[in-house]
C-alpha cells in the first residue's frame, strides 16, 4: 500500500469518527430521528483461506497496536478514543481486526444507549466497567405438543388457535412435555404467538418476557481482563467507568470500523436470524476459576509460581473463545503457532515475542495489542521477572507446538457474522 493511499485511508477514519462524536454531542441536546432498520442476512461461512508464506510482514502477518500506530485518536468531554483500521475479516482473529481503545476518566459514562452494526468485542485492560442495561428480546419457547399446562409464575402460555390467527394467552402457565421445540427470542407474547404459527410443528408456545433477564445490567461489573460480546443490533451502553479513582481502559473490536447508533429503535428480526445465535455472552473472572496451565515450565517458573488458565465454557458459533492466562515471573511458552490465529490482551507486566522480527523481540503492555494470523510461528513468547496476566482470543483451536506445513498454509473454520443494513430507501421515478 503506498503512503498517499495509507494517509487517506487514516484521515477518511478520522473524520468518521470525529463526525461520530460531533453527533453523539448534539444527540444530547435533539431528540433522534427516528431510524427504521432492516438486519442483514446471518452469515456462516465454512472459510477456507491460503495465506502466503513468503516471509515476514507487519500487518499481514502480525500486527502490534500501539499509539504511535493508531489511524486516529480524538478526546471528547475528556474521553480519549484511539482507532486502528482493520482488514474486515469475516471471523475473530482470522484476520486482522478493525479496534478502538477508549480510555475514560473515573467516575464518567461514555455515551448514550446504541446499538452496533457489527458484532463487537469489549475487553477491559485496567478499570472496572458497567456497559448499561443490555436490552434483549424475551424469550419463546415453542412446544410440539400443547399438553401439559402447569402453573408457573412469570410465564405466558400461547395456544395459537386453529380457526384463526389469533392466540389464547394464559398468563402465569408453562407447558411440560417431552414432545420437543425449540428456544427463541421473542419480544413480547403476541410476537411468540406468530414465531409458533409459523412453525408448523409447533402446537403451542410458553413466553418469558426479556424484563425478567437480569444476566446483565448496569450493575454489572467487568473489571481487568474481563471480556463482554455483544451482537450487532442489540442495545446496551453508555459504558460507564465505576471507579471514582482511576482512568478505564478498554478495548473494542469489530470487523469494521467501531460507529456506534445512538437511539432505541432497533432493528426487528427476519428470516436470517436464527434461534441459536448469542445476543451478548460474558467472560467474568468472577464466573470461573484457575486451573494450572497445562505447558510445560522451566524450574525457575515454577519456583515462581507456575501459570494458570482461566477457560470459559464453549460459546455458540457467533462468539468468540477467550481463554485468560496468568504468569509469575519469569516464566514463557514454547515455540509454536496458533492454527486459527490470536489476540493478545495484557493487563499487566510485559510479554515478549521471539520470531516476528528478525533483529529483536518485539513486546506488548497494558494498553496495547497483538494480532497474529493463522500458521504464523514464532516463539518463545515470555514475560521477565514481573508478574503478567494476558486475555487471547482465538483458542478455539488450540496452539501448536511444532513448525506449521510448509508452502502455503490453508485454514478452515465455520462462523457466524450478524450485521445491520441501513433501511431500503428506493428513489421515486
Amino acid at each position: 500500500m503506498s503512503f498517499i493511499t495509507s494517509y487517506l485511508i487514516a484521515l477518511k477514519e478520522l473524520v468518521s469518527n470525529l463526525n461520530f462524536f460531533n453527533s453523539y454531542q448534539l444527540s444530547k441536546k435533539n431528540s433522534q430521528k427516528e431510524e427504521n432498520i432492516n438486519m442483514s442476512t446471518k452469515s456462516i461461512l465454512s472459510m477456507v483461506a491460503l495465506v502466503g508464506m513468503s516471509g515476514m510482514a507487519e500487518g499481514s502477518d502480525f500486527f502490534y497496536y500501539r499509539d504511535s500506530n493508531a489511524n486516529s485518536s480524538t478526546t471528547v468531554d475528556g474521553v480519549k478514543m484511539t482507532s486502528w483500521i482493520g482488514d474486515g475479516a469475516s471471523s475473530w482473529a482470522f484476520g486482522k481486526p478493525y479496534a478502538t481503545k477508549l480510555e475514560i476518566p473515573p467516575g464518567k459514562t461514555w455515551g448514550q444507549q446504541y446499538w452496533n452494526r457489527f458484532d463487537a468485542l469489549y475487553v477491559v485492560i485496567k478499570g472496572n466497567a458497567s456497559f448499561g442495561d443490555v436490552d434483549t428480546p424475551g424469550w419463546c419457547f415453542t412446544k410440539y405438543d400443547s399438553t401439559g399446562a402447569k402453573s408457573k409464575t412469570g410465564v405466558t402460555s400461547c395456544v395459537p388457535s386453529s380457526s384463526s390467527s389469533d392466540c389464547t394467552f394464559t398468563s402465569n402457565t408453562d407447558i411440560q412435555n417431552s414432545a420437543g421445540g425449540e428456544q427463541i427470542p421473542a419480544f413480547s407474547q403476541e410476537d411468540c404467538c406468530n414465531k409458533c404459527k409459523s412453525d408448523l410443528l409447533c402446537k403451542a408456545a410458553v413466553y418469558l418476557d426479556g424484563s425478567s433477564n437480569t444476566t446483565l445490567s448496569k450493575d454489572v461489573m467487568f473489571n481487568d481482563g474481563d471480556a463482554l460480546f455483544v451482537r450487532s443490533g442489540i442495545l446496551h451502553g453508555g459504558i460507564t467507568n465505576k471507579n471514582a479513582e482511576t482512568v478505564l481502559t478498554l478495548f473494542v473490536l469489530t470487523r469494521e470500523g467501531w460507529k456506534p447508533v445512538t437511539g432505541t429503535n432497533t432493528p426487528e428480526d427476519n428470516a436470517s436470524i436464527i434461534s441459536g445465535a448469542a445476543l451478548y455472552r460474558t467472560y467474568r473472572q468472577v464466573d470461573s476459576t484457575w486451573y494450572k496451565n497445562p505447558t510445560r515450565h522451566t524450574e525457575l517458573c515454577l519456583r515462581n509460581g507456575g501459570m494458570q488458565n482461566m477457560m470459559f465454557p464453549t460459546p455458540p458459533a457467533n462468539a468468540p473463545t477467550v481463554i485468560r492466562v496468568r504468569w509469575s515471573g519469569n516464566c514463557s511458552i514454547p515455540y509454536h503457532y496458533h492454527p486459527t490465529g490470536a489476540l493478545y490482551f495484557v493487563q499487566y507486566g510485559t510479554m515478549y515475542f521471539k520470531g516476528d522480527y528478525p533483529s529483536y523481540n518485539a513486546s506488548i503492555v497494558a494498553g496495547e495489542l497483538r494480532w497474529v494470523r493463522p500458521g504464523w510461528d514464532y516463539g518463545p513468547e515470555y514475560n521477565d521477572e514481573n508478574p503478567m496476566q494476558i486475555t487471547v482470543i482465538g483458542t478455539d483451536t488450540p496452539p501448536t507446538f511444532e513448525k506449521p506445513p510448509p508452502g502455503d498454509y490453508i485454514v478452515q473454520k465455520t462462523t457466524e457474522n450478524t450485521q445491520v443494513f441501513p433501511e431500503a430507501v428506493h428513489k421515486q421515478d
